[in-house]
């Protein structure tokens, strides 16, 4: 009878060991899992900041563009064919006026 019961609380002993080491195991995973959702989102962050900082560097880049070209300017190219131009009609016509 003291073999039997011994035995059986060996068993026991065996059984609540290994659900111990279960429940361990299932938290370190629910942690790894956390981890692992905490940093997809740290990257998704990070992802978001640069595309915009570069949707906004390619807005401020453009706008920069704009601002230097002169309305008859750069534009077209002839900006200075056209003081050249200019320049020679003045001093057919006399000098400037």
């Amino acid at each position: 009878m003291s073999r039997s019961r011994r035995k059986y609380e060996q068993e026991q002993e065996k059984e609540l060991n290994e659900q111990e080491q279960e429940k361990e195991l299932n938290e370190q995973e629910k942690e790894l899992n956390e981890q692992e959702q905490e940093q997809e989102k740290e990257l998704n962050e990070q992802e978001q900041e640069k595309e915009l900082y570069e949707h906004e560097h390619r807005e401020r880049k453009q706008e920069r563009q704009m601002q230097r070209a002169s309305p008859r300017g750069r534009e077209d190219g002839w900006s200075h064919a056209r003081g050249y131009l200019r320049g020679l009609v003045r001093s057919w016509k006399g000098g400037r006026r």
